[in-house]
Order: structure tokens, then sequence, then C-alpha cells
């Protein structure tokens, strides 16, 4: 059940910050009026976005309530770094650095001793 919960989670929180993203960068112009939030309310990417975001909160509560912190915590933050990154440069072309390699890398191998030690 746990590794569905995680699933679950890395879906809606990765999907839902791309959406977010790439429904900002519609948006023209950032101030607070009323034309900004309307715009907002219009913007069907962004919207979709947040109630992803919110799904993936909802889901991170079931989580943290039912598995041990100190090991749920770490584990759902690096496979969300990772993720992202992955998701960031295939659909948003962003770049990937040698210290982004060495980062994932890090977390990777930070991941998989988590999981051994358990």
């Amino acid at each position: 059940m746990y590794f569905l919960f995680l699933i679950l989670y890395l879906f809606f929180n990765v999907l839902g910050l791309y959406l977010i993203k790439v429904g900002f960068n519609s948006v023209e112009e950032f101030r607070f009026s009323l034309k900004f939030f309307i715009e907002i309310l219009k913007n069907f990417k962004l919207l979709t976005g947040l109630f992803m975001y919110i799904c993936s909160f909802l889901v991170w509560l079931v989580m943290i309530a039912k598995s041990e912190l100190s090991f749920t915590q770490p584990i759902i933050i690096g496979l969300i770094y990772l993720s992202t990154i992955l998701i960031s440069f295939i659909f948003l072309k962003e770049t990937i650095n040698s210290l982004k390699v060495i980062g994932i890398i890090l977390i990777g191998v930070g991941i998989i001793i988590l999981i051994i030690s358990r």
C-alpha cells in the first residue's frame, strides 16, 4: 500500500508542479490586480496543476500518518527532486549540468541507503 501512495504522490506532485509552471508561463504579467487573478482563474493548466498539487498534499498527509516520518520524508523529497529534474529536462527543455548530475547520483545513493537500512 505504501508503494501505491508513493506513486500517487509522485504523480500528483510532479505533474501538478509541471502544470503550474506551464500555466504561469502563459500569464503575461505578474502583479496583484483583479485582472491578474481573473487571468489565473481562466487558466485551465494552472488550475489543474493547483488541484493536483493539493491532491498530492492529501496523499502526503496519509503517508506520513501511516509510516515513519524519518524514512518517508527523505525518500519523498529525493524522489520529487529526481522526478522534477527529469520532467523539466524532457518537457520544459531545461538543462542539466554536471553539478545536477552529481546531485542526482548522490540523492539516488541516499535513497538506496535509506531503503536498505529499513
